[in-house]
């Protein structure tokens, strides 16, 4: 991927606020929700990705923002345990996008004030050891919705983080995958924004067999593969999940 955009842009700024998933941080799930399914098959606890998924859409009609621990008081008790397993889940899986280390290292060798932004229900202590694990290190903060009760989808997040800052507008760029949430409400505010692209739409765009398989079977199983082949794609182009399928089988 050529990112020689993103390194004029960060030239032009004063700091950069850079989302975390799919732009940092990718999982080795096609779909995020797929986790559960994961989670589900491994406990052995009958119906948990669906009572995962309804109990975050009951949370959030209380509370735009909750966190991790107000979903899980909306879900069946059997369930309950599960939650440090996400947790724990979340925390293992999650991989850099080799492309954004190049832009992110970029920002900090030239003493950019580098912040994260999520709209998220994980907390920004357990935000931090998914990013330090996988490399990324000295952002000055970590904003969180579940913690500013303020969301980058509405915008007013960028305001809690320019009055920190104390920076014009002008001079904060925003780089992320989602276009309303970190590029359109970021623009509203005056900030400058660039869109990433995501890992999964720069593999789709090359890997119309691999998706058409993805959609024909799907499911947690077809994710992983897919998923990992994409992490691998990303890694070693030439050396993705099929060719070493096809490189093994064909071993005497």
């Amino acid at each position: 991927m050529d990112v020689s955009g993103y390194l004029k842009a960060i030239d032009a700024a004063d700091a950069v606020a850079f989302d975390i998933f799919d732009t940092l941080l990718v999982r080795p799930f096609f779909h995020p929700h797929d986790l559960f399914g994961f989670l589900e098959a491994e406990s052995g606890l009958e119906g948990f990705a669906e009572a995962r998924i309804r109990a975050e859409r009951e949370a959030r009609r209380t509370d735009p923002e909750t966190d991790i621990d107000g979903i899980y008081r909306s879900i069946d008790p059997k369930y309950l345990a599960l939650k440090d397993a996400e947790i724990g889940s979340e925390i293992s899986f999650s991989r850099a996008d080799p492309d954004m280390v190049e832009v992110f290292g970029y920002a900090s060798e030239k003493g950019k004030n580098i912040v994260l932004v999520s709209d998220m229900y994980l907390p920004s202590d357990i935000l931090e050891r998914m990013v330090s694990k996988n490399g990324f290190s000295g952002h000055s903060k970590i904003y969180v919705s579940t913690e500013t009760k303020v969301s980058k989808r509405s915008g007013l997040m960028y305001d809690t983080v320019l009055g920190d800052l104390g920076l014009p507008p002008s001079k904060v760029l925003v780089i992320g995958d989602n276009r309303h949430a970190d590029c359109d409400s970021a623009i509203s505010k005056g900030l400058k924004a660039m869109r990433w692209i995501p890992m999964k739409e720069r593999y789709a765009a090359s890997h119309r067999h691999e998706m058409r398989f993805l959609k024909r079977y799907p499911g947690y199983e077809s994710s992983v593969i897919v998923a990992m082949d994409m992490l691998g794609w990303a890694e070693h182009p030439d050396e993705t999940y099929w060719h070493m399928v096809s490189s093994t089988s064909a071993d005497p």
